[in-house]
């Protein structure tokens, strides 16, 4: 399950609800003030993303839950190991 406290949309990613466009266009400045107030809180939709697959890499090769690590720690973690988990070499 995933709990968010806010996810920062990147690569100009937009809401398709009007009220969601104009809050995420006014928070847009203080998303850097938000991340250094609330570190664990706000995750980017990049982070999500690596996060989910590094969470499916991490369930197909271990057959029981080793070390438990967030999703926000997933998703930041180097993808050079997430690769190498999934067997790819690029």
């Amino acid at each position: 399950m995933i709990r968010l406290g806010a996810l920062r949309p990147t690569h100009g990613e937009r809401s398709k609800s009007p009220g969601c466009d104009v809050l995420l266009t006014v928070l847009e400045p203080l998303w850097p003030v938000l991340q250094w107030l609330w570190p664990s809180g706000v995750i980017t939709t990049e982070e999500l993303g690596r996060a989910m697959i590094a969470r499916r890499a991490q369930r197909r090769i271990q057959a029981r839950a080793g070390e438990r690590r967030s999703w926000l720690a997933l998703g930041r973690s180097d993808t050079a190991g997430m690769k190498a988990q999934l067997g790819r070499d690029s």
